[in-house]
């Protein structure tokens, strides 16, 4: 059936076969997963924001200039 005249060489064939069939679908079933729940507004709630918080008055140095 696959060329083997021993019962080892068969299954060493099946086996290698095997290995190759399951690291294929492994390869491709990561691009399956559903991703995260978590969205960017997620994200930056759960980040610190306590290293950004600063008592510049941004404004007065970014004036819209258009008014």
């Amino acid at each position: 059936m696959v060329g083997a005249s021993f019962t080892r060489s068969v299954v060493e064939v099946a086996l290698d076969a095997f290995v190759r069939t399951e690291q294929i679908y492994c390869g491709f079933a990561i691009y399956r997963k559903t991703p995260s729940a978590l969205t960017e507004g997620d994200v930056a709630l759960v980040a610190d924001s306590t290293v950004i918080a600063d008592d510049t008055y941004w404004s007065a140095i970014y004036r819209d200039e258009t008014s």
